[in-house]
């Protein structure tokens, strides 16, 4: 093996869109204010926040590479708020294959058997064959070190989430020697347009801001100083930076269960008694679908000479909020009245009450 060979970093490839060559992923999501950016997320192919994103491994050749995809896959959800669902049949948002590279009849391994996988959302909307693999690890073995193994499945997790090459962040500071990276990858197969779109283009950032460049982010891979014209390579990673946790926690927020409370005393005095009573509440922040409302009520101040009559309901629920009504009719005086109200996602189907305990 060659000295260029030996020194050559194994690279994961982003798969090529329709229009991605040329340009590179565009509309990316700016880190926060006051945060490093350590990742940079495609706004079309973020996930839905919340969701349960079902994952099937195709063909899997050993239950030691099958666990370990599993436990290292699941940082993200230390962090994200999305989860793993792992299946083994049926339809899947993320399917991964466990293809090596082969040399081919004129000796040269090609890089589409290497390890890559297509950026969050893209893999539903490009390919809809449930059964080709939407993820590749081209380099994982039994025998493979857990370093190598936190390194590559994080990483491609990472761009299962949307998040692409931190190397290819708008704002990084590597100066690249581009002769000796396109040399490099040539002889690992590699053409010119899948170097320039995996490693040397910057992503589109015309219409963005974005902030410093993070050198220890899980996106980002070990580069020798050789590829670089001033000598300043980068290390390899191995873990979720600081600043990856933080970012990707801006992108899928975790959610609070809301819960909250109302009097009509809130909004009106307690006498005269009013029949009809409506208040709206906002959820912050909004669901990406309409939630489930539980109703309790807390409350009751009427007329004791008259029937006793109170309605409590949800009405209007949009994922942005709803109206909470207390109501009452006929010779019913309400003076007061109070309720109680718990969120619910719309997947879940039980609920223990001492999680808001």
């Amino acid at each position: 093996m060659s000295d260029q060979a030996q020194n050559t970093p194994s690279i994961c490839t982003q798969e090529f869109l329709p229009g991605a060559v040329e340009t590179g992923p565009t509309n990316l999501v700016p880190g926060p204010d006051g945060y490093p950016s350590s990742l940079a997320v495609r706004r079309e192919a973020r996930w839905p926040n919340g969701k349960s994103l079902k994952v099937r491994l195709l063909n899997p050749p050993n239950d030691t590479v099958k666990n370990k995809v599993k436990i290292f896959a699941e940082v993200w959800e230390t962090v994200a708020n999305i989860s793993f669902d792992w299946v083994d049949d049926g339809p899947a948002d993320i399917r991964v294959g466990f293809m090596w590279p082969t040399p081919g009849s004129d000796g040269v391994i090609r890089p589409d058997k290497g390890s890559w996988s297509y950026l969050g959302t893209d893999a539903a909307r490009y390919i809809t064959d449930q059964s080709k693999p939407t993820m590749n690890y081209g380099w994982l073995y039994d025998y493979t070190p857990d370093q190598e193994y936190a390194r590559t499945v994080i990483h491609e997790f990472g761009h299962a989430l949307g998040c692409i090459h931190e190397h290819q962040n708008p704002s990084v500071t590597i100066v690249w020697n581009e002769d000796v990276v396109y040399a490099a990858m040539a002889a690992q197969g590699w053409t010119k347009e899948a170097t320039d779109h995996n490693i040397l283009k910057k992503v589109n950032a015309a219409e963005h801001e974005y902030s410093a460049f993070d050198p220890d982010s899980i996106m980002l891979y070990g580069f020798p100083a050789s590829w670089t014209r001033d000598g300043k390579g980068t290390h390899s990673n191995f873990a979720l930076s600081e600043a990856d946790k933080a970012f990707i926690r801006k992108m899928y927020p975790p959610r609070v269960r809301n819960i909250g409370k109302y009097s009509t005393t809130q909004t009106r005095p307690w006498y005269p008694p009013v029949a009809i009573n409506r208040t709206a509440v906002s959820f912050d922040p909004i669901y990406d679908a309409e939630p489930k409302i539980t109703i309790g009520l807390t409350q009751l101040d009427m007329d004791h000479s008259n029937n006793y009559r109170i309605q409590a309901s949800a009405t209007t629920v949009t994922n942005k909020g709803f109206d909470l009504n207390l109501d009452s009719w006929a010779d019913t005086k309400l003076y007061a009245a109070g309720a109680t109200w718990l969120e619910m996602m719309p997947t879940e189907t039980s609920f223990d009450c001492k999680s808001i305990l």
